[in-house]
């Protein structure tokens, strides 16, 4: 992912006040128990990049989930973005739809 498509995404981020609206969830399986009617696991608060890397706070994160991260039962992310998105008047390359945590399945 190049760092203008990371700029992209903190930047509508932001201009769309997505904070507490975007979902952290189990994986990208369309079988996947968490269906569209489970509850997310926990919601973004911040999203930056850090050079080439893009990062994220959560919030809202049940003491379970919490706890498997520490643990490293969940030792990779994967994202869910959106492109060409036009909202409020604006076009965004790159809007964060989800946040995934991947577990026994392995990398992204």
């Amino acid at each position: 992912m190049t760092t203008a498509t990371l700029d992209s995404l903190v930047e509508s981020f932001g201009a769309l006040a997505n904070a507490g609206r975007i979902p952290l969830k189990l994986g990208h399986n369309d079988g996947q128990a968490v269906t569209d009617g489970q509850p997310a696991l926990g919601w973004v608060s911040r999203l930056y990049r850090k050079g080439e890397a893009l990062f994220a706070d959560f919030t809202g994160l049940p003491g379970a989930i919490y706890d498997s991260i520490k643990k490293g039962l969940y030792k990779f992310v994967s994202i869910e973005m959106l492109r060409n998105v036009d909202a409020d008047g604006q076009r965004y390359d790159a809007v964060l739809d989800a946040v995934a945590l991947l577990g026994a399945t392995g990398r992204p």
